[in-house]
């Protein structure tokens, strides 16, 4: 293979790379969050269903973290295992608190355990 022809499939390929339509926003559920110590929480992360018990919160940056949860015990654990994860121990009724590092996540008991829709 000549350098010039080289050279013109190495463009190629980097075109298309670069100019690949980008994946989106991630679909689910919209769950409040209070992201990088915010104090108030809003609806601005989204819950993304994954296969089994897991599931990942999407933050707007393109932030993310993944969690399982076992509903007959009420285990809440974090899956990418960077950072612990904490229960608020009296969140409002009907509702799931947790923190994983200064990212705060509140979400209804109902969206955590409903099927993909």
């Amino acid at each position: 293979m000549s350098t010039q022809t080289f050279s013109v499939a190495i463009c190629a390929s980097f075109a298309l790379v670069t100019c690949a339509p980008e994946s989106g926003a991630p679909e689910g559920d919209t769950v409040e969050c209070a992201l990088a110590g915010a104090q108030g929480f809003a609806p601005d992360c989204v819950l993304e269903r994954l296969p089994g018990d897991a599931f990942a919160i999407h933050g707007p940056d393109g932030g993310f973290h993944r969690f399982s949860y076992d509903a007959p015990s009420g285990l809440l654990t974090v899956a990418d295992g960077a950072e612990g994860i904490a229960v608020q121990p009296s969140p409002p009724a009907g509702m799931i608190e947790f923190a994983v590092g200064a990212d705060r996540y509140r979400i209804s008991l109902e969206t955590l355990t409903s099927p993909s829709k």
